[in-house]
């Protein structure tokens, strides 16, 4: 039987990912759309994997703001921490 607060967690941090992936897109698509227009957010949805990636990074080291790395990777480490925590190994 799964203890509940495992199961707790392990929830918390799928919803955890689901939030730092919706982050990552929006944030993605935003800076495609500010740095290059809406042929930007076409590009950047065609090659949607690299744009979830780089865009954090992009603002990083472009307009010297971290908090839109923090909240990509930062939360998916985090809910990836979770989701391991609340897995016991057998």
């Amino acid at each position: 039987m799964r203890q509940v607060p495992g199961s707790l967690a392990r929830y918390a941090g799928f919803a955890g990912w689901g939030v730092a992936g919706l982050s990552a897109l929006v944030v993605g698509l935003e800076l495609a759309r500010q740095a290059a227009g809406l042929w930007g957010v076409v590009a950047a949805s065609a090659v949607l994997p690299l744009t979830l990636a780089a865009a954090p990074w992009y603002a990083l080291v472009v307009w010297k703001t971290w908090l839109p790395l923090a909240l990509v990777y930062g939360g998916g480490t985090l809910a990836t921490a979770l989701v391991l925590a609340s897995n016991p190994t057998s």
